[in-house]
């Protein structure tokens, strides 16, 4: 279904659509025409962010089934007890593209077969643009007993107890009509992923253009910029982002790296200030923030945030620099007692 048309549905709920995933994002819903973002690896980083942040995967079907009212069959079976070698990722574009329903690491009995064939598939070599492809094509072939195979010339084929077949009704269904502003912002995302910073510059600063309410495309102008060195041109790009969505919070984020790296203290601070105030979930923020503060000598306000971090995050990478932040801390006090011991003495 085209874009435009689910969005016309999704607003009679008041559900806001943006392009690209961000802290806003609740449910992550891939259309069936994303294929192309497979190779590039664009679309697996981003579900890979949706599965660590614990956002919800919906193919295009079920986010219409939604829309509809269906209830969903939640999966009863460990997606890594029976993936049989087939990976994370693989799993997440399997679940993207309605080939397996994957709900919180768990998937349904009927789901396992796929899951094994593809594991396979991958296992012997297959791109995963082909073998989200073959298995799409296997739910139209005839039935019976029969997995996907590949052929001496790398091509998928039906495996049979007798032999090797070729799939019924070879192509893809048509995608329907498609918005050339969302295919050049998917020409965007493909171009960024492959490392054409210059491609993606330019399709970025395009669709910023056509569009200008949308921050998305701001957003990653902005990182596209950071990366190719232009501090100045990115600081802009994400001071318009953010003027266009004021609750972006990672825009706001990647501000504050950006200016602590240009020297400006006290405009990265207030911007993960206003983070932490209104996004307290955001974790690097605020770790972030008691760094700057511990920097700028604010060692009250630096050991509040970083013991707010530690009883935040739990277990992460990054405890131990805050408890060691903690203890410097703690040496700055002492340290000053001392001095002023001396003074008063």
């Amino acid at each position: 279904m085209p874009r435009a048309e689910i969005e016309r549905l999704l607003a009679d709920f008041d559900v806001l659509t943006v392009k690209d995933l961000t802290r806003q994002t609740t449910v992550f819903a891939v259309g069936a025409g994303a294929t192309n973002l497979i190779s590039s690896g664009a679309l697996s980083k981003r579900l890979s962010e949706a599965r660590e942040r614990g956002i919800p995967v919906l193919s295009e079907r079920r986010l219409l089934d939604r829309i509809r009212g269906a209830s969903e069959d939640n999966g009863t079976l460990p997606v890594r007890q029976v993936s049989d070698g087939a990976s994370e990722t693989l799993a997440d574009l399997l679940n993207a593209f309605d080939l397996i329903s994957l709900v919180d690491g768990k998937v349904r009995f009927e789901d396992v077969d796929a899951l094994r064939n593809a594991g396979d598939l991958e296992a012997r070599g297959m791109e995963w643009t082909r073998i989200i492809g073959a298995l799409s094509l296997k739910i139209s072939a005839p039935r019976g007993r029969h997995r996907i195979g590949i052929d001496a010339h790398g091509h998928a084929v039906l495996e049979w107890e007798d032999g090797q077949t070729t799939f019924s009704g070879q192509g893809m269904l048509p995608l329907g009509e498609s918005d050339s502003l969302e295919d050049l912002f998917d020409a965007a995302l493909e171009a960024e992923a492959s490392g054409d910073l210059i491609t993606a510059r330019r399709l970025y600063e395009s669709c910023a253009r056509a569009d200008r309410r949308d921050p998305i495309a701001l957003y990653n102008l902005g990182n596209v910029y950071m990366a190719l060195g232009e501090s100045k041109s990115a600081q802009l790009a994400f001071e318009r982002a953010i003027l266009r969505d004021p609750d972006f919070s990672e825009a706001r984020f990647n501000l504050a790296g950006l200016l602590e790296t240009l020297g400006a203290q006290d405009e990265a601070l207030e911007q993960l200030r206003w983070i932490v105030e209104n996004a307290p979930d955001f974790a690097d923020a605020l770790f972030n923030l008691a760094q700057l503060e511990l920097a700028a000598g604010d060692l009250d306000a630096a050991e509040a945030r970083f013991r707010d971090y530690i009883s935040f995050t739990g277990s992460d990478g990054w405890q131990e620099k805050a408890r060691k932040a903690l203890q410097l801390i703690k040496l700055r006090r002492s340290h000053t007692d001392e001095e002023t011991a001396k003074e008063t003495g």
